[in-house]
């Protein structure tokens, strides 16, 4: 359980609550991306006439098994460090934590930058295969993302460990 100064957010720490909300949001792409592939590419490109191959369903596949392989470790964090019964697996568990979203932050960084370059060149009118759209709520998605994991990786790591923050500010009592 989380310590009585941890905020809650329907009864969930916010890591927690966090968590969920990404792992539900994944589930729900993972299954059009996988099982229908056709219709996920038909919402996000500009000309899915021309742009549906085979070529693009297996991609848009592969895009949803990755989606499955990162939304693991997602889930494998929501356990919190304090329903260990030792100290050495609930340090592992905010490690894992903490390694978890410095993994996922980094890929969203490399999107955001790849999406971005092409919403950019979009706006410019050429032709990146992608609606304006699309990249519009795919660079949101990944830039408002990015603050929650700085919020939890550095400003209140004690909310990713859900233990008290020490009395000098600084939160948690290890570093990665």
């Amino acid at each position: 359980m989380a310590s009585s100064s941890t905020p809650q957010i329907f009864g969930l720490p916010p890591f927690q609550f966090a968590l969920i909300t990404e792992a539900v949001g994944n589930i729900g792409l993972v299954f059009f991306l996988l099982f229908y592939p056709r219709t996920a590419l038909g919402w996000i490109l500009s000309n899915p006439d021309r742009d549906i191959s085979l070529g693009a369903d297996v991609t848009a596949q592969l895009i949803g098994a990755l989606v499955v392989g990162l939304t693991v470790p997602l889930v494998m964090s929501i356990p919190s460090p304090n329903a260990y019964s030792t100290t050495q697996a609930a340090d592992q568990q905010k490690g894992f934590r903490a390694a978890t979203y410095v993994v996922l932050g980094s890929g969203e960084i490399a999107l955001s930058l790849i999406l971005g370059w092409k919403l950019f060149a979009a706006m410019k009118g050429e032709d990146v295969g992608l609606t304006q759209t699309t990249l519009w709520i795919a660079v949101g998605t990944m830039l408002s993302i990015l603050p929650i994991r700085a919020l939890f990786l550095y400003i209140r790591r004690d909310w990713l460990q859900e233990c008290e923050q020490d009395s000098g500010g600084a939160a948690g009592k290890k570093e990665l």
